[in-house]
């Protein structure tokens, strides 16, 4: 039974045979000060942040800084502390305790306890500065600040960290960077490495107090005073607590990657052959080929109804980076090469590069997903690396295809096959489609979009054929008898329809893996090895005059053609399907096949 408007909340805790029922006194949980305003993402606890002040050793009237600032937290926590506000008093005025709703309550000594708690009340001393990159989180502070009625005391802006100059009044930096469900750990690293180089050469005397998850506390790389451990949530975290000693001025190498970061679109001199050359000038060059890409394909992309697209193909050399627009998202894949970097120094060049390609694009940082692609082990790029679920639908024409770009390398939508889906589809009307290695299914949608007769999509995984059906019936294609899913491995599922005497296929598309091994499959599969086997196959089960689209992937593959010319009418089609956003045109290869027999 559920009461609505009820004014009394009870607790009944049974233990045993004894039963014990409190009331509820504080109504919501009494670490809610009351001043919270807005949304951001994984806001800091009030009391975490007043137990970081206190451990922190922070006393009101010593300046504070928090150039993380997210919802705010810590400077306004700060700040009622130096005006006196007691942590309930906000709540108190608007009688938000449940016990003011008890018929017992004694309501003139709450009323004298509450003006005995105004009357401590006061300005607060010392000055409060926070900042954020978040135009959200900041909108969310400044609200927050205003309710606690603080709002005239606490500076509050929009500021990349790297931008925040210190007071020369040394005080406190305490923060809690980005980390867990604001940012994956990968990128922590760097963010934190980057804090510690900033706070380093811009704050000497000054204190900090840093929140880290223990995974990555060490990675703001200066020897810490103290470290203590606290829990944010269900994160272990360190209180990485440090005595910043006055410094000469930063090393000219810090100066040109913040610079870089920060104003990279500034004309610099660039030479295009020295391999010396400073990160702002990468910035600098990678921004203004973002830029110039962003401006042609962004129009085309739009003339043809597309949300997801190829930007930057390792244009520069020495930024290899693969880089992708799924709507108002960005999705980044880094090419290992070699480099004289350490590990930390390139996890900080690369956040500066996936920093510098949101900025530049109007993206938000948390909207930019990060891959990193090595040497290829068998289908490492169906396995899942992330759980966060980044989930959405993207346009492509007139059909809508779902892609996450979170959990696995690749995205759910190969984007180098846009133009071999429109041929497939239009040679569908009429035709039944074999969609063998279906991944999602997106030549499956094609197909039925093209009036193809039936579909039939086969995988040996359960989570892309579940994804198959989900983009079918994104597209209207729900009737289950006309658009088939089939778990099997490609040459057992051919070889048994065809000793069975199935009918066979009149259109097959053909874009398996280049190496497979799954304990589903009696064998592992190599493209280079097995595709003639399999083709063959394919013509086993095809009419007479049936097509065959068939793509690879792998740089070194040659095809058979002496012993496929014998089934099928060959030709290689790769130039006519590479799209308009693909610079490289050896992301692929793909032949149409035309059965003989």
């Amino acid at each position: 039974m559920q009461l609505h408007g009820a004014s009394l909340r009870l607790a009944l805790h049974l233990s045993g045979g004894t039963a014990t029922l409190f009331r509820d006194a504080a109504g919501q949980s009494l670490h809610q000060r009351g001043w919270r305003q807005g949304k951001v993402e994984a806001p800091l606890s009030e009391v975490l942040a007043a137990g970081i002040l206190g451990l922190a050793g922070w006393q009101p009237g010593e300046p504070i800084l928090d150039p993380f600032c997210g919802s705010g937290t810590l400077v306004i926590e700060a700040a009622t502390q130096a005006a006196g506000i007691a942590p309930g008093l906000l709540r108190a005025r608007r009688k938000g305790h449940g016990f003011f709703r008890f018929a017992d309550c004694d309501r003139q000594l709450a009323a004298r306890i509450v003006a005995e708690l105004e009357a401590r009340v006061c300005q607060p001393v010392g000055s409060f500065h926070a900042s954020d990159l978040d135009p959200a989180a900041v909108a969310a502070a400044r609200e927050s600040a205003a309710a606690a009625g603080l709002s005239e005391f606490i500076i509050i802006e929009q500021r990349h960290f790297e931008e925040v100059v210190p007071g020369t009044e040394p005080g406190l930096v305490v923060t809690n960077p980005p980390y867990g469900e604001r940012l994956p750990v990968a990128r922590a690293a760097a963010i934190f490495r980057r804090l510690g180089d900033w706070l380093k050469f811009h704050c000497g005397g000054w204190r900090a107090a840093v929140l880290a998850p223990a995974t990555t506390a060490k990675a703001i790389g200066l020897k810490p005073h103290r470290r203590l451990p606290l829990a944010n949530g269900p994160i272990d975290c360190r209180l990485v607590e440090l005595f910043l000693r006055q410094r000469s001025e930063p090393p000219q190498r810090l100066v040109e990657a913040e610079q870089g970061a920060i104003r990279a679109d500034a004309p610099q001199p660039v030479d295009h052959l020295s391999v010396s050359r400073t990160v702002a000038d990468q910035l600098g060059d990678f921004r203004r080929r973002l830029a110039k890409r962003a401006r042609h394909l962004g129009r085309w992309a739009r003339r043809q109804g597309i949300e997801a697209y190829r930007l930057y193909d390792r244009d520069i050399p020495e930024i290899p980076l693969v880089i992708d627009c799924y709507g108002d998202h960005l999705h980044v894949a880094e090419y290992e090469r070699p480099h004289d970097r350490t590990a930390i120094e390139h996890d900080v060049w690369l956040d500066r590069m996936v920093e510098a390609a949101a900025a530049e694009l109007s993206v938000p940082i948390d909207r930019v997903f990060l891959k990193t692609r090595r040497r290829q082990r068998a289908r490492g790029q169906y396995e899942k690396v992330d759980d966060r679920q980044a989930t959405f639908t993207v346009a492509e024409g007139d059909l809508q295809f779902e892609v996450n770009l979170s959990d696995y390398l690749d995205t759910g939508l190969f984007l180098d096959h846009r133009s071999t889906r429109a041929l497939v589809r239009g040679e569908a009307a009429g035709r039944r489609l074999l969609n063998l290695f279906c991944y999602t299914g997106s030549f499956s949608v094609a197909a039925a979009a093209g009036n193809a007769t039936t579909t039939t999509s086969l995988d040996l995984s359960n989570t892309y054929l579940d994804w198959t059906r989900r983009n079918l019936t994104a597209n209207g294609f729900t009737d289950r008898r006309r658009h088939d899913l089939v778990r099997d491995d490609a040459r057992a599922f051919l070889e048994h329809r065809f000793r069975r005497g199935d009918s066979p296929f009149d259109l097959v598309v053909v874009d398996p893996p280049t190496y497979s091994r799954s304990a589903k499959a009696a064998t592992d599969w190599d493209v280079q090895r097995d595709h003639a086997d399999l083709l063959e196959l394919v013509a086993d089960n095809l009419t007479t005059d049936g097509v065959v689209y068939f793509s690879v992937n792998f740089r070194r593959f040659k095809l058979e053609e002496e012993r496929l010319a014998q089934r099928y009418a060959l030709r290689e089609i790769t130039r006519q399907t590479i799209p308009e956003d693909f610079r490289n045109a050896r992301i692929h290869r793909a032949w149409r096949l035309v059965n003989r027999s």
